[in-house]
């Protein structure tokens, strides 16, 4: 796991905000129909593409879903 700056405050303090928000359920599969419960935390735009650490730019995603956006947004990245 990182252990930069903007990774200790979202541990601290936005992540357990962002899913009690979102009730604990992966967001990606929830715009699909689907309930499935996850305890992790990412960027919907990546800090890497210009993202913030605000509340609004923050999901509830489960580890597959966040493998594969990962995977994408290195793509689009290039």
């Amino acid at each position: 796991m990182k252990t930069g700056c903007h990774w200790t405050r979202l541990l601290i303090g936005l992540r357990p905000m962002v899913l009690d928000r979102d009730k604990y359920l992966c967001q990606e599969y929830l715009r699909n129909g689907r309930y499935t419960p996850t305890e992790t935390v990412g960027y919907i735009k990546p800090k890497a593409h210009g993202g913030t650490d605000d509340l609004s730019n923050l999901e509830s995603i489960c580890r597959d879903c966040h493998k594969a956006k990962t995977a994408r947004d290195r793509l689009n990245r290039n």
